[in-house]
């Protein structure tokens, strides 16, 4: 530690004069931690435990474990684990949002209604066995916004 003037608060003697007890201390606190310090010095080392005494004794074992890379069928099964997984959540998630055709959503919604607490929303009654797509209104629905100031025919409508 410093000063503000850049001076040690104690130099490297200061310390070793508080650490021998040649100091004069005048703070009570800190000549009584100090003693307590030493004391810890002056008794003899604790005996190693058995584990410890044979590992100071003989020294670390240095086998090296050489790496080994994965088998190719264990990638394989690796990168097959990982699309089952994405394909798996994907279908949960469009699932979830009832994106999925009928027949798929409702066997999604029994397979996650049996293996986990949550239901998924099935399709309506008489949609459960189409797999063809609701027409969708757009076809005739009245134009709006910017573009609907010009007039573009329908390539399949005759006005």
């Amino acid at each position: 530690m410093t000063r503000r003037d850049g001076q040690p608060v104690l130099d490297d003697e200061a310390v070793e004069r508080l650490l021998t007890g040649r100091s004069g201390s005048t703070e009570p606190e800190l000549h009584h931690a100090l003693t307590l310090l030493r004391s810890l010095g002056d008794a003899p080392a604790p005996q190693p435990t058995a584990a410890l005494a044979d590992l100071l004794d003989n020294g670390i074992d240095s086998t090296v474990v050489p790496f080994r890379r994965p088998t190719t069928r264990g990638r394989w099964l690796a990168r097959g684990g990982a699309a089952l997984a994405a394909t798996a959540a994907s279908l949960v998630v469009a699932g979830t949002a009832a994106a999925l055709p009928p027949a798929l959503q409702d066997t999604m919604a029994d397979l996650v209604s049996a293996l986990t607490p949550f239901d998924l929303p099935r399709p309506a009654s008489g949609d459960a066995g189409s797999d063809t797509p609701a027409p969708t209104p757009a076809e005739n629905a009245p134009r709006s916004g910017p573009l609907s100031l010009l007039h573009i025919p329908h390539p399949t409508k005759t006005y």
